[in-house]
């Protein structure tokens, strides 16, 4: 069961304290596997993590509330609401919405802490002409945005697009953490993240600011070129189960080069004597 430590939930619940302006409501989708296993879907692996994960976190301040929704009783809810898959975290205020489907903890906690932090002040990083920009688009443009929790720039750019939805009605932000689920990656074919879809067109990759404002420009006025990054930042797309083998087999090797008396850090440092 995944839980904030002691000193990580005084952390947290300081930094609500200081920067929560209005209430922020959380809605979380789970779903209650049965012992079949269905080939369909992907099972909610982590529905209890993401469930007690939420719980903690809205316990941290009175401004945030939590409701959870069971995607097999409240079918009908969630067809209307577009939810396909738990577990699914949706943060709400000021008419403004964002998405993760996924465990949101690790390198995306602190995401998930400022983007709640955010869309309650309804303040962004985003530049002046990137916020008009997106107040000129002349309908929703969804963007969706594939994740994995390994990835160094899978945590910026789910910064970047959950400030776009936070500031603009004109965006609708769905972030999937793909690892948690092979059969939507295989379908996607999904072989490197970030992957970022714009109105359904494919782009893999991180971006800077400007130049995601102007793709999204250029869509919206019908352009479909693409814009040219200086670079595009990629990592392997991985499962969870083959990251957590790699990880393993990391820490073997790492293990098989310490000499007696030495122990290696997570980080690959070895440190005599302890």
């Amino acid at each position: 069961m995944t839980q904030l430590e002691r000193a990580d939930e005084s952390q947290i619940a300081s930094h609500f304290q200081q920067n929560l302006t209005r209430p922020v409501a959380i809605d979380l989708w789970t779903r209650k596997e049965s012992a079949l296993v269905r080939s369909d879907r992907d099972p909610c692996v982590h529905c209890d993590d993401v469930m007690e994960l939420a719980r903690q976190i809205a316990s941290l301040h009175p401004a945030l509330s939590l409701t959870r929704y069971d995607l097999d009783k409240h079918a009908d809810r969630a067809s209307e609401a577009g939810v396909a898959r738990p577990p699914l975290t949706a943060i709400r205020a000021n008419g403004r919405e964002v998405r993760f489907a996924g465990l949101w903890a690790g390198t995306l906690l602190p995401v998930m802490i400022d983007s709640i932090v955010g869309i309650s002040s309804g303040a962004t990083p985003l530049a002046q002409e990137s916020l008009d920009t997106l107040e000129a688009l002349p309908e929703v443009m969804p963007v969706e945005l594939l994740v994995a929790p390994y990835d160094p720039y899978s945590a910026y750019m789910m910064r970047l697009v959950y400030a776009l939805g936070i500031a603009s009605r004109n965006v609708r932000v769905d972030v999937v953490d793909a690892s948690e689920y092979p059969l939507l990656a295989s379908r996607r074919a999904v072989t490197e993240v970030p992957l970022l879809f714009l109105n359904e067109r494919r782009y893999v990759g991180a971006w800077e600011e400007p130049d995601l404002i102007e793709q999204m420009r250029r869509l919206a006025d019908g352009n479909d070129d693409p814009v040219i990054r200086d670079s595009v930042p990629v990592a392997p797309f991985m499962t969870e189960a083959e990251a957590q083998r790699a990880a393993q087999e990391q820490q073997q090797q790492q293990q098989g080069r310490a000499t007696p008396g030495e122990t290696i850090s997570p980080g690959g440092v070895i440190l005599p004597g302890q």
